[in-house]
């Protein structure tokens, strides 16, 4: 879900509930009953408050980037390149499969992987082992690749694993 319209939905939340908290406090209504709403009604707003502190920095902070260090503001605009040059963008069909497009070329996602230079390659033959180790696979010669689908680049067009 959208971050923005969960903080706008705890925005309407708040805006309700807090006229309440206002009344019960200026009322000074201390029966216990009173205090015990006031206070559940309190603690949900901190609640609220700091759900949208946390949605807030995890919109704001989402930048991805190419190997090349150009920036993006989604996942899905993030161009793969290949040793030539020609650049590649995942996209999902109506069927839900993802696949690498260059041009009218379309490659299937589970084929595509990158090398340690960040260059995305297919394993059409499927001769990449999975070597157990860190999201790690290596074709006969032993150079490594990543699941392309995986793989995040830092502003320096660094590869980082999968969960930075």
């Amino acid at each position: 879900m959208n971050p923005y319209i969960v903080i706008a939905i705890m925005l309407v939340i708040d805006i309700i509930t807090l006229p309440l908290i206002i009344k019960k406090m200026i009322t000074k209504e201390t029966d216990k009953k009173g205090l015990k709403i006031t206070a559940l009604i309190a603690a949900f707003v901190a609640v609220e408050v700091i759900f949208s502190v946390i949605f807030i920095d995890s919109a704001e902070d989402k930048t991805y980037y190419d190997r090349l260090g150009n920036s993006y503001s989604s996942s899905e605009s993030v161009i793969y390149y290949d040793r030539e040059g020609n650049e590649y963008l995942l996209c999902e069909t109506a069927d839900k499969k993802m696949y690498f497009i260059c041009g009218r070329m379309m490659n299937d996602a589970e084929d595509a992987y990158v090398d340690k230079n960040g260059c995305i390659v297919f394993d059409y033959k499927e001769c990449f082992t999975d070597t157990g180790s860190d999201g790690i696979y290596k074709d006969d010669k032993s150079n490594e690749y990543y699941k392309a689908d995986e793989v995040r680049w830092n502003k320096k067009g660094e590869i980082l694993q999968a969960d930075e």
